[in-house]
């Protein structure tokens, strides 16, 4: 089942995003990495990915603008986006939701497990329709 799964990992920090794209190779995922929203967000323009884990903020720009960002080109049932965070308040959590995000994870060192099963469980809409962030932008 995970074979047929395209998975990319936005995270600033290398080892973190390095181990967790290992791990999620051994069950079968296709991986990418990005270490920067930007780039995120020109991977998810030009590839279909079933999930997006996002781990905090990023150097270039908040996980809150790079989720909108990203759902201005797929929808919640076309794209998992996953959004992993140390604790925070209940509310940015929500916000977060509205935003646009499927799944939150607090963040520990065991979050590999919880992370596969999100992923492996979601089912992406058949017939995706990728809409331009430059084009969302403008309407």
């Amino acid at each position: 089942m995970a074979e047929d799964k395209k998975l990319l990992i936005v995270d600033s920090k290398a080892s973190r995003r390095d181990t967790l794209a290992s791990r999620f190779r051994l069950q079968g995922l296709y991986v990418e990495l990005s270490n920067s929203g930007f780039q995120a967000l020109s991977q998810i323009e030009k590839f279909e990915f079933d999930t997006v884990v996002v781990l905090g903020n990023l150097m270039d720009m908040s996980a809150l603008e790079l989720i909108g960002l990203a759902r201005s080109v797929y929808k919640k049932d076309e794209l998992q986006i996953i959004f992993v965070d140390k604790k925070i308040e209940q509310d940015e959590v929500l916000n977060y939701f509205k935003t646009g995000i499927n799944e939150f994870i607090v963040y520990n060192d065991k979050i590999f497990g919880s992370l596969l099963d999100k992923i492996e469980a979601f089912k992406a809409k058949a017939n995706k329709a990728p809409r331009s962030i430059m084009n969302s932008q403008e309407s």
